[in-house]
């Protein structure tokens, strides 16, 4: 925002007064932010409908004397999944309230859109470096998501049984996958749907670095064991470079995303049908 407007004044949190429900403002056009970002993307939304509601009153209290409120800007870390309803619907009962102020839910997505529309060098000071998709800032802020919605997805149906799947086991014995191997990635992609589900709701782009990200570390590994017999050394290699916290749940999560890559043939090679042998 600082460098979106040049009027923008951040607010300091001073001891017990806090920010008095002001995280920053531009006093030019009377425009008030205030933030909320939990932790835990699962946090109550009724906690949220309390935080809008009593950071607005005490804002509304302690600045518009002094400064007039035109626009009070809700910033939310929706976690590319959207505002819940009961939010949206306690703005639109503010609208009602204060008819002279304009209130907004300024989630993620916006303020991406916002920060990339700055000048080049105004979009390094904010960001710092912008790493390439194989860096491992970016594989830990971005994996880190993905593997904590996998680690939190409910199992709807524990009595599944996993389909045949023809296309599967040909990449599998086509690359010279073990045994051991072919069983972590077949219960790794039990939880294939969940993973769909975040790409669905997530920003596409995740899904494209992601698939890159991948795609690199296979070729690293076959860079380093370049024989159709050392298949499994590439496999544990993708995930050495993956799991950069050496947890079981952690390795779990992210041997699906492994999984989801596979089948798309974005690790490993894809096999060579009967017709497309005939053209070499």
């Amino acid at each position: 925002m600082n460098k979106k407007y040049p009027n923008f004044r951040s607010i300091k949190p001073s001891g017990r007064i806090g920010d008095r429900k002001n995280d920053g403002f531009d006093p030019s056009s009377g425009t008030y932010y205030q933030v909320y970002a939990p932790e835990d993307s699962n946090a109550k939304v009724s906690d949220a409908v309390k935080k809008l509601k009593t950071d607005f009153k005490g804002l509304y209290d302690q600045w518009n004397d002094a400064s007039p409120i035109s626009t009070f800007s809700f910033v939310l870390n929706d976690k590319y999944k959207g505002v819940h309803p009961d939010l949206a619907l306690e703005i639109e009962k503010l609208k009602k309230e204060y008819p002279n102020i304009h209130f907004k839910i300024t989630i993620p997505s916006e303020l991406q859109k916002m920060c990339f529309e700055l000048d080049v060098d105004d979009i390094y000071s904010v960001l710092g470096h912008i790493p390439s998709p194989n860096t491992d800032l970016f594989n830990n802020v971005v994996m880190q998501d993905v593997v904590n919605y996998l680690l939190n997805a409910q199992v709807d149906n524990l009595n599944v049984s996993f389909p045949d799947n023809p296309d599967f086991d040909q990449k599998i014995n086509f690359n010279s996958l073990s045994k051991h191997t072919e069983t972590l990635l077949r219960s790794a992609s039990f939880k294939e749907g969940d993973l769909k589900k975040y790409f669905k709701y997530e920003d596409p782009i995740i899904k494209e670095k992601l698939r890159s990200i991948f795609s690199s570390y296979y070729k690293e590994g076959r860079l380093q064991f370049p024989a159709d017999q050392d298949s499994d050394k590439v496999f544990f290699y993708i995930l050495d470079k993956a799991c950069k916290v050496r947890t079981q749940s952690i390795q779990s999560a992210v041997l699906v995303l492994m999984a989801y890559y596979f089948s798309y043939c974005d690790i490993f090679e894809e096999p060579i049908t009967p017709t497309q042998a005939e053209l070499f």
